[in-house]
């Protein structure tokens, strides 16, 4: 793997994700709902492109992301927002304890509205691929809502159980 981008939902991961799938590379957005986050290397990509993933959950496997040996983002949004996007979904709150997770992981760390600003994405894209963002490609892509589409995403139930169990595991003192 290339590169990571992790940051708690609703931080613009899937947003990153679109940036940087291009001809050259192919970032998988929240790969954990059907690969184990040891089986990443395995995700597809054509030759001598570059690979890497932008998901909401890996910051959970705080010791894991931090041996990676690859460029890393993480992306930060007040808690309170995200806890408020989620709520606008339907979806569950973070738990409370969870509120500075993201501090302790090792790479670039960037607020998430700075990832929509030309300045911060070109650098961004520069560190994560070695190459130059483009400009129109950008501009373009900031007139577009970016979303997942949940309604089509490719779950792995087996790999869903297996990391949920892991969790309860690691976290058996909540």
């Amino acid at each position: 793997m290339d590169f990571m981008i992790t940051g708690f939902p609703r931080s613009g991961t899937t947003w990153m994700a679109n940036l940087l799938t291009t001809d050259s590379s192919v970032c998988y957005h929240d790969p954990l709902y059907h690969t184990h986050y040891q089986d990443f290397e395995h995700l597809k990509k054509d030759p001598g492109s570059l690979m890497g993933i932008s998901c909401t959950g890996i910051w959970r496997w705080k010791e894991w992301f931090n041996e990676q040996d690859c460029k890393k983002v993480i992306l930060h949004r007040p808690f309170t927002e995200v806890q408020q996007e989620l709520h606008k979904m339907g979806a569950p709150y973070l738990e409370d304890h969870l509120r500075d997770s993201l501090d302790d992981l090792d790479g670039t760390h960037c607020f998430y509205r700075d990832i929509f600003s030309w300045a911060t994405a070109s650098d961004l894209y520069y560190e994560l691929t070695g190459k130059p963002l483009s400009k129109v490609r950008f501009d373009n892509l900031l007139g577009m809502n970016v979303q997942p589409n949940f309604s089509v995403a490719n779950v792995d139930e087996n790999v869903m159980q297996g990391l949920y169990s892991e969790l309860l595991e690691m976290h058996s003192d909540l």
